[in-house]
């Protein structure tokens, strides 16, 4: 026994020894600490804001110049007659899922940063509209449950509240599937009468509405109808919808993650649907005033009905390059866009190619062709290309960010970032697709805006510079012209600030808003 004693005490005294357990120790208590952070109770304040981490007093506040709008004359993609008119109606803004705002938009004057922690345990808000007052409708997501919140834009303070049912995957404690869920209600739009559309945990499409009682509002869910049995019926097993919108009749398209592909008339409560056999669907889809456009993770569809009939029918189909594996940085081994539509005839996806992703523009009409893609380039460094965010889609431009190398947020600590880099797509024809510029910046899970009114692409971007160990998050700004940073600001630091795959939001005010792992954050000029 004293033999061994001794042994280990001599180990011990060897310095290389002493070093490796005192790091292991470190990264125990480092990692321990830091989901205790993100989890960790509100803030003190009154309302609650998102506390600093790490690092937040010696990183740069600000950086670039402010500077002056530069209006963008392209036209946008048209009103969805059954959407909200407040430009924010649903994560990709519009039913193109063109992710561009028409108005407002950071100049970099004197930024003002706000934030609120909406969760005691997470509280990430995974979508955020604007109503017709201007007030924001977001459902923000802890562990325990969904959560659809009507926020005054001014502080973020919820002034009403709905609680959504818990989805499966947050009770499996299994943190890679719960933050792979896409289902639950993120993927919900506004409607023209400022009602919440979503299909919840339980799969019942909900039409939610507000009302006001003396100043006082509050949710009514004024309809639902159960889509459980549609599930079980077209994929024989246990089925969750991801995402929801509405064609320019009014009606209710949605898919599943097992390929279901349903549509519901709200006017008869019909509903039916088609499952593309074998295909999984994790993102959300497009519509134009013709056909919904669907992507899988092994081809892009373009779907439609005929007549008064209300089952879906397949127009078209286009298989795309599928990675052999799951890539970190992305949800399935195909497609993590969501497609976007250009105009009145294209539509343009990123496939999951290897070693490079291309961005693919095809030709979306329903006549048959011989030839639908018109034009694909290869972007990112070979190796090292993933994308599981849309693509910014104006005139005949796409803009791409790449998401490779980010895994959960438990293991991007530490200023650990992914590879990042967002890339300008140009495309017409007669040429195909070309790149027209690349920016190195990380940005890393953000699903970015363009505002026609400021001509800046806004990203939100982590900085592995910042420090030593310090996960600074900045919100930049980017020239759509020239794909330069023209400034950035400090959005926050720590785990709690990590975007975790959150869109952002351009408010009627101007302001750009983001959602994070711990809440919201508002980010506005100042006088």
């Amino acid at each position: 026994m004293d033999v061994k004693f001794r042994r280990i005490r001599h180990a011990f005294r060897k310095r290389w020894v002493r070093i490796l357990i005192l790091s292991f120790v470190v990264a125990i208590v480092g990692v321990f600490g830091g989901i205790v952070f993100i989890f960790r109770p509100y803030s003190i304040g009154n309302p609650p804001r998102i506390p600093q981490g790490w690092g937040w007093r010696n990183a740069e506040k600000f950086r670039g110049d402010p500077t002056e709008a530069k209006p963008i004359s392209i036209p946008a993609p048209p009103q969805n007659p059954y959407l909200a008119k407040t430009n924010s109606n649903n994560m990709h803004v519009d039913s193109f899922a063109s992710d561009v705002h028409l108005k407002g938009g950071l100049l970099g004057r004197n930024p003002q940063v706000t934030s609120y922690a909406h969760g005691r345990f997470g509280g990430e808000c995974a979508c955020v509209t604007f109503d017709s007052k201007g007030n924001i409708v977001a459902i923000c997501a802890t562990f325990k449950e969904f959560s659809l919140l009507l926020i005054s834009p001014e502080n973020l303070q919820p002034i009403a509240r709905l609680k959504l049912p818990p989805r499966a995957s947050n009770w499996s404690l299994n943190l890679r599937k719960i933050m792979s869920d896409t289902s639950g209600g993120a993927y919900f739009f506004l409607d023209n009468k400022d009602r919440a559309i979503l299909v919840d945990a339980n799969q019942n499409l909900k039409v939610i509405g507000q009302r006001w009682d003396k100043d006082k509002p509050y949710f009514e869910i004024e309809t639902q109808y159960s889509l459980k049995q549609l599930l079980l019926d077209n994929t024989r097993e246990s089925d969750v919808v991801t995402a929801v919108l509405p064609d320019w009749q009014g009606r209710y398209w949605f898919v599943s993650r097992l390929g279901l592909v349903g549509v519901l008339d709200p006017s008869t409560g019909g509903k039916a649907a088609i499952t593309l056999q074998g295909e999984e669907i994790q993102n959300s889809f497009a519509i134009d005033q013709n056909l919904t456009y669907v992507v899988s993770d092994k081809a892009l569809y373009g779907i439609g009905t005929v007549s008064e009939e209300l089952r879906p029918i397949i127009f078209w189909r286009e298989e795309y390059e599928v990675a052999s594996h799951k890539k970190t940085g992305t949800i399935t081994c195909g497609s993590g866009t969501t497609p976007t539509l250009l105009g009145d005839k294209y539509i343009a996806i990123a496939d999951n190619a290897e070693p490079q992703i291309n961005i693919l523009v095809y030709d979306r009409r329903s006549e048959k062709r011989a030839e639908r893609l018109l034009g694909k380039v290869p972007v990112f460094e070979s190796g090292k290309s993933a994308t599981e965010n849309t693509l910014i889609g104006i005139g005949n431009s796409l803009i791409v960010e790449n998401n490779y190398g980010y895994d959960l947020f438990t293991n991007m600590m530490f200023g650990r970032t992914g590879v990042g880099g967002v890339a300008r797509i140009d495309f017409t024809e007669e040429n195909g697709c070309s790149i027209r510029w690349l920016n190195p910046i990380i940005s890393q899970t953000t699903v970015p805006k363009l505002s026609l009114e400021t001509g800046l692409i806004y990203v939100y971007a982590k900085d592995p510079s910042a420090g030593t160990g310090v996960d600074a998050y900045y919100l930049s700004a980017l020239d759509f012209e020239t794909g330069q940073t023209v400034f950035e600001v400090l959005a926050g630091t720590g785990v709690s600030y990590d975007n975790n795959w959150a869109p952002i939001t351009i408010g009627p005010d101007s302001s750009v808003y983001v959602g994070v792992l711990r809440g919201l954050v508002k980010i506005s000029d100042g006088e």
